[in-house]
């Protein structure tokens, strides 16, 4: 017989042929070269027997088996060491990935037998080579009835090479969608076991070409499910038979299509193969990757540009090893990686699928090499907590290299995780964990897993991965109260799943459409996916909610079945239960402003309530009543425009709000500053909402160039927030001494001044005259403040008021005397001050620095009973003390030295 691995049964062989193979195999059966694994036929009542059958054009026979009367068999799963086929597919293909140490097994979902032994009996398997007339391997179980089964053949020579092979089953009945072959004794199956991609001579791909069947078909629709052809031409192919394979993704490197072909090798000849690459997902006008594989080894990458609608344009590229997608299709695609393909659909994770693909790579890399791998703490952070905990509850990305993995609720009082949690806290060694709920850390109740999960960033020797699942919030605070945990993470371990794009929401709008009976036409889809993209930011549509989808898309559904019945005969019978989705039926933005996501309407509330809070410490203050209404009147403002904005009316946008506060000092400039980091956020104009105070002498440089260095520095740390400059007058100089650098300052910030949407609030403060000043020697810097609050002096009342309410603070009284000689000496400061008069900071002194320090000497030095009137009520000899000290003196004429006429 032939035991080229490129044989391949003629059924058309001569009758010659046919009768000496049929007398070779008439010979005394040899004993199979398998032990038979079945040592008590006879305590089972049975038969031992021999089976001889023709399977296409070939005679072949068994060893002896424990004979059984019926039985039945449904799909099977066979593997060869990480390659594995399901006779239920039909892609009946093994790859010999190993050279050595092979083995099969074969899965059975289920049997179900009769005979002498309904309870007990025997199940044998047989697996040949095609043309070989004894079988290379065998195994042979004793089975319950009715059960699922798997059997283990270990092969003669320890290997399967590449070649045609096929197993034999010794049964009459089949049930299920399995592709058998009947034969007159048993059922067959035959497989194909291909050679190892890695080991053979990889092709080259010569030219390549692509074209839409529906953009042919259509002038005016962009975004469409179907069909997109792929012409590749390839040289080099050797191999006896080779399977070439594409899988094309999306630029968010979802898994858009695949498809597959069987081609014998020919290397006098170039190959050219077309690829019908059917998409249940819709087609975008955007950039797409398609990989190109040979025996399930990627080999070449094809860029296709489908951004323009009258053509498709490619670019070939050699696909290396330390390429993600190289990595991403060899050993997670065609490695079957559990949950791959639930990570892969994930929306929000585009830029975080090579952090994935990376930390894949690293485990099975480390695993091959027999080395011990070290301990790994991982986040995995979102918007919810459900989405962060599905990516490692759903996968066995995180197990790899380890002995177990826990998927574990940090709630104590969660008893189904009660011994995982004792797992965690008591035995954490090459072990993984991924925990969520992870507030409950922050709680008494979490303080024991929470001890455990530091002492493991300090324990080198556990080796154990640790995978923390949770929102961003909590994630965030968990970092900034335990900085261990946020230095032992790297960059590549920290998983953020970002908002979702417009093409992944209509992907989903379609799902939910086809789960509704409902179908949409190519311009309802093209009509859908533009006014998503058109509402997208109106509506807020990246935390449009799952269930509000659903009711929008029944809506639609509903409104669409009620026109076309309006349209129908009402005496027409055999309506469809399938909806048609017309183009016109896409009213998306009337749905909206009738049924506002709720995620708007909750931020609308919560931002009242946030300015509100923001606002208080503002509003107690005493005086500053044009600073308070200017905040109220762009308060307004914001939440007008978002109104306008929901509504689906046109707002300009992009007004920075940068401000100048004037006026001397104790005025206040510096304390409302302070507090606008926190009403612009709460606004929403600011990301942040800290305050960045600085001065000319933290910006300005001593060299050239080193203004520029100290103001990028700045820059990037009041990036999100408000950076307040105060006496900014004192940036600009009239002279011209070159090294004065104060002037690059202002050339530095005014390209950031005039960013439309820069995330940064900039304020100048100055005296009135000096900000005058500054402004006209720079004419384009005026108009990049938006807004200017003039702070007034205080009057003799406000100065009062804010001394009164420093001494009330504390618990102190005044006599009625002591009241009225204060206010006499604030009148009187009031009515002699100058330029320097320190408003709201001389009144704070007057009583810290003056009033108190008096009152404390009169008290102890008079011998006073220790009583808290005595200690809390203020004399006018207290307040006269203090006058002496802070009193403003009427302005006397200055005595001139020298001659005088």
């Amino acid at each position: 017989m032939n035991d080229n691995p490129n044989f391949d049964s003629n059924p058309e062989l001569d009758e010659f042929s046919r009768m000496l193979r049929d007398f070779i195999q008439d010979e005394p059966e040899p004993e199979c070269s398998v032990p038979i694994s079945l040592s008590d036929a006879e305590a089972l009542g049975e038969e031992e027997i021999a089976i001889r059958f023709k399977y296409r054009g070939t005679m072949y026979r068994t060893p002896k088996f424990p004979r059984k009367e019926y039985g039945s068999i449904g799909n099977i799963t066979i593997r060869l060491n990480d390659s594995a086929i399901q006779t239920k597919d039909g892609g009946n293909r093994l790859f010999s990935r190993l050279t050595t140490g092979q083995s099969v097994s074969i899965a059975c979902e289920s049997g179900m037998w009769e005979g002498q032994h309904p309870d007990v009996t025997a199940m044998s398997m047989f697996l040949y080579r095609m043309g070989v007339p004894t079988p290379i391997g065998y195994d042979c179980r004793l089975l319950a009835e009715d059960t699922a089964f798997q059997l283990n053949i270990q092969l003669k020579d320890n290997k399967l090479e590449p070649g045609k092979y096929f197993l034999f089953l010794p049964l009459q009945i089949m049930w299920g969608e399995a592709m058998y072959d009947e034969v007159n004794k048993g059922l067959c199956y035959a497989f194909d076991v291909l050679p190892d991609g890695h080991l053979i001579e990889h092709p080259r791909l010569t030219d390549v070409s692509a074209v839409s069947e529906r953009m042919a078909l259509s002038d005016t629709a962009l975004y469409y499910p179907g069909r997109l052809r792929l012409f590749v031409e390839l040289e080099g192919l050797t191999q006896w038979k080779n399977e070439l394979s594409v899988l094309c993704y999306d630029e968010d490197e979802t898994l858009m299509a695949t498809a597959c072909k069987i081609v014998r090798g020919n290397r006098a000849h170039s190959h050219e193969l077309t690829f019908n690459l059917d998409a249940e997902r819709i087609w975008m006008p955007e950039n797409y990757t398609a990989i190109l594989c040979i025996n399930q080894v990627p080999f070449s990458k094809i860029r296709i540009d489908a951004t323009q609608q009258e053509d498709i344009y490619c670019e070939i590229s050699p696909l290396l090893p330390d390429d993600p997608f190289h990595w991403m299709v060899s050993e997670m695609e065609f490695g079957k990686l559990r949950g791959w393909e639930l990570v892969r659909e994930t929306p929000g994770l585009r830029q975080e699928k090579n952090k994935l693909i990376g930390l894949h790579r690293r485990f099975v890399q480390s695993k091959r090499n027999g080395g011990k791998r070290k301990s790994e703490l991982i986040l995995i952070e979102s918007d919810s907590n459900f989405h962060s905990a599905r990516i490692a509850f759903c996968t066995d990305l995180f197990r790899q290299g380890r002995d177990s993995f826990d998927f574990l609720s940090c709630d104590v009082e969660n008893h189904y995780f009660t011994e995982r949690q004792e797992r965690f806290m008591n035995n954490r060694v090459n072990r993984a964990f991924a925990l969520h709920h992870l507030d409950k850390l922050l709680t008494d109740q979490g303080d024991k897993l929470l001890k455990a999960l530091l002492n493991s960033l300090q324990t080198e020797e556990e080796m154990s991965t640790i995978v923390l699942c949770g929102s961003r919030q909590v994630i965030d605070t968990l970092c900034r109260l335990y900085p261990d945990i946020a230095n032992s993470v790297a960059d590549d371990c920290r998983i953020r799943i970002a908002d979702i794009r417009p093409s992944e929401s209509v992907r989903e709008l379609t799902r939910l459409f086809a789960d509704a009976q409902c179908w949409l036409t190519d311009e309802a889809l093209d009509t859908l996916y533009r006014k998503l993209k058109a509402c997208w930011d109106t509506y807020q549509l990246s935390g449009w909610s799952h269930k509000e989808q659903q009711a929008w898309v029944e809506h639609t559904r509903a409104e669409a079945y009620e026109r076309r019945m309006e349209q129908m005969d009402s005496e027409e019978e055999g309506i469809s239960s399938h909806t048609l989705i017309e183009s016109t039926d896409i009213d998306l933005a009337e749905f909206l402003n009738q049924n506002r996501p709720q995620h708007i309407a909750q931020t609308d509330d919560e931002q009242r309530r946030a300015y509100t809070k923001a606002m208080q410490e503002l509003d107690d203050m005493i005086g500053l009543k044009e600073v308070k209404e200017g905040m109220n009147r762009l308060f307004t403002q914001v939440m007008f425009n978002k109104q306008r904005t929901t509504l689906g009316l046109p707002v300009k946008s992009g007004t920075p709000h940068h401000i100048i506060f004037t006026g001397n000092p104790g005025t206040g400039k510096t304390t409302v500053a302070k507090l606008m980091g926190r009403i612009y956020k709460a606004m929403g104009l600011l990301s942040k909402g800290e305050v960045v105070a600085t001065e000319r002498g933290e910006l300005v440089g001593e060299y050239l160039g080193h203004t520029e260095n100290k103001m990028q520095e700045m820059l990037k740390k009041a990036q999100g927030n408000v950076l307040f400059i105060d006496e900014a007058y004192a940036l600009y100089s009239d002279s011209d001494d070159r090294k004065d650098f104060g002037n690059r300052v202002i050339e530095c910030l005014l390209p950031k001044l005039a960013e439309p949407n820069p995330d940064m609030v900039v304020i100048f403060a100055g005296y009135e005259e000096d900000m005058k000043n500054l402004m006209q020697q720079n004419k384009g810097l005026k108009s990049r403040f938006a807004h200017q609050y003039r702070f007034e002096d205080y009057t003799a009342d406000e100065l009062l008021q804010i001394a009164l309410s420093e001494l009330t603070k504390y618990r102190y009284t005044l006599t009625d005397e002591a009241r009225d000689y204060l206010q006499k000496v604030i009148v009187k400061a009031v009515l002699h001050k100058d330029r320097d008069f320190s408003n709201a900071r001389w009144a704070l002194q007057l009583v810290n620095n003056g009033i108190l320090p008096a009152m404390a000497q009169r008290v102890v030095g008079s011998h006073l009973p220790v009583s808290p009137e005595a200690y809390s009520q203020i004399q006018l000899t207290d307040i006269e003390a203090a006058a002496r000290l802070y009193a403003k003196e009427e302005s006397r004429p200055v005595r001139r030295i020298g001659f005088t006429r």
